[in-house]
């Protein structure tokens, strides 16, 4: 009888994680074409961009981020603030 019920539960076990793998497999493969879509929609936008504008990409290589300075070296305050868009990026894992 208890081998019985332990067989059941495992059965039922196995069941869930298949559906769960069933359902991980659809969303990579919705995320995935989705990536596709944004990146053709990336290209086709930098591409325009770039025959559209070609002195605007040499202006761009004069432009320096307000957070380094002029000579070269980073603001300490940024060196040390954590990651904060990583952290967030892992926070949106979903588990089934």
């Amino acid at each position: 009888m208890n081998d019985e019920r332990e067989q059941d539960e495992l059965e039922g076990r196995v069941r869930e994680l298949e559906a769960t793998v069933e359902t991980l497999t659809s969303e990579l493969v919705d995320t995935t074409e989705r990536i596709r879509e944004l990146e053709a929609a990336l290209d086709a936008e930098d591409t325009a961009d770039a025959t559209a504008a070609p002195d605007e990409e040499a202006a761009s290589d004069a432009w320096v981020p307000a957070t380094e300075d002029a000579d070269g070296e980073d603001d300490a305050a940024s060196s040390d603030a954590p990651d904060e868009k990583s952290a967030s990026d892992r926070d949106d894992i979903i588990v089934a």
